[in-house]
């Protein structure tokens, strides 16, 4: 008797294909969601580790160690952002790729029901990419406002450092009032054709 996992997703192989082959890739990237949470909490408690020592001086001379070598955790924390926003936009581009559209085609109707998964993922890796990067860049350009301040005190007013996130969080309330405010209730010729 065939298994669950034999049974077709959908009457057309190639669909039922990408299909099988998207839930692997929701798997594997699940299980790569769980080790990056313990890498982040690896790093964080190594960073804690350090600013203590350094703050303590527990073992003698630490207080003379480099405040951007006290954050090296974080360091290495963006590289590793980096290398993942990168790979991201990498896979995006081959699956957007894969997508050859007909010549003439002003739209998506060409496309296969395996074509939209595979653009759906693109996109997806896509978005992925960018807030990783986008995440990277926040968290490198204020961490090295910290050292920097951090290093000389005199060297920075306390505002610069939290410029970067205010200006972010800035940027996130205005794009959510835009998105707020052009949601509009649809009218009844755009609902359902009778």
């Amino acid at each position: 008797a065939p298994s669950d996992d034999d049974a077709p997703l959908h009457p057309d192989p190639d669909v039922s294909r990408e299909i099988r082959r998207l839930v692997h890739a929701q798997a594997l990237e699940l299980r790569s969601q769980h080790r990056r949470a313990i890498l982040s909490l690896l790093f964080r408690v190594l960073q804690e580790l350090l600013i203590v020592l350094k703050l303590a001086d527990a073992p003698p001379g630490a207080k003379d160690m480099s405040w951007w070598a006290v954050l090296a955790p974080v360091w290495i924390y963006c590289g590793a952002q980096l290398s993942i926003a990168a790979l991201m936009c990498l896979a995006s581009q081959a699956l957007s790729a894969q997508l050859e559209p007909p010549d003439g085609a002003t739209d998506d109707s060409w496309m296969s029901d395996a074509d939209r998964l595979k653009a759906a993922a693109a996109s997806e890796a896509g978005a992925g990419g960018v807030a990783a990067c986008c995440t990277c860049l926040c968290v490198t350009l204020v961490a090295a406002l910290v050292a920097a301040k951090a290093q000389d005190a005199d060297a920075l007013p306390a505002i610069v450092i939290f410029a970067p996130l205010l200006a972010a969080l800035g940027c996130c309330w205005c794009c959510t009032c835009v998105l707020i405010c052009g949601f509009r209730p649809l009218d009844d010729e755009d609902g359902d054709v009778e």
